[in-house]
């Protein structure tokens, strides 16, 4: 889900593939503050690697995702993959291009379909533009990381996960994984499992119009970092 700054909460929106008004500027600040706040692997950590080499072998093409209204493109040196020394299981997305995927997803998931498709999931949220200024006010904070708000929408969130159907089978990862990633995630309150029981059904309605694909094996780099990750 996106994490949004309080106090830029709103501000003028124009398409550029899916960068909107000062997106840029928004995301770099937020960056920030995350560094300042959260104890974020650094590029060359073995996490955070794993994590930008999983997002690239992920990230979308023109020609994969030209459906609807989605703003699409081809930028795959654009996406931006960290992971966080947090055991509990959480990813956000800031902006242009950028991720945040706590350790707690891959020590979570049972397999690496599972992590691709958190990544995916977020890599939805920017590609169906949902960090233009005007999307943003539909979106009610539910809960704080650190001084930032975490916020649902969840007709986002099911728009996001219908983007990354398309992803994750387009990466031979088979669609039913965002159910089982979703599974994974934590639900502690009646709102939010409200949430997760409509986005359920959402991806219910729409794998039928996906090939079932099987369930690739796991790469090495996935159980070396889970393996790294149970360690510490």
């Amino acid at each position: 889900m996106p994490l949004l700054a309080l106090a830029l909460l709103s501000s003028c929106c124009q398409s550029a593939w899916a960068l909107c008004g000062d997106e840029v500027l928004r995301a770099k600040q937020t960056a920030e503050r995350i560094d300042q706040e959260w104890p974020v692997r650094t590029a060359g950590d073995a996490v955070s690697a794993y994590l930008q080499s999983l997002g690239q072998r992920l990230a979308p093409s023109q020609s994969v995702l030209d459906i609807g209204r989605y703003v699409t493109y081809d930028w795959p040196e654009h996406w931006l993959f960290r992971a966080v020394r947090d055991k509990s299981a959480n990813a956000f997305s800031i902006g242009n291009g950028r991720t945040y995927v706590t350790d707690g997803v891959i020590l979570a998931a049972e397999n690496e379909a599972q992590v691709a498709a958190i990544l995916a999931h977020e890599m939805g949220h920017q590609l169906a533009a949902h960090f233009c200024g005007d999307s943003d006010e539909g979106y009610a904070p539910s809960r704080m990381v650190g001084s930032l708000a975490q916020a649902m929408d969840v007709r986002k969130e099911m728009e996001a996960d219908g983007m990354a159907l398309a992803i994750l089978t387009a990466a031979g990862y088979p669609a039913s994984a965002m159910l089982d990633a979703i599974a994974k995630m934590p639900s502690n309150d009646p709102n939010s499992q409200r949430q997760r029981q409509r986005r359920i059904q959402a991806l219910h309605n729409e794998l039928p119009n996906y090939d079932v694909l099987p369930v690739p094996p796991s790469s090495g780099g996935f159980a070396q970092v889970k393996a790294l990750l149970q360690r510490q």
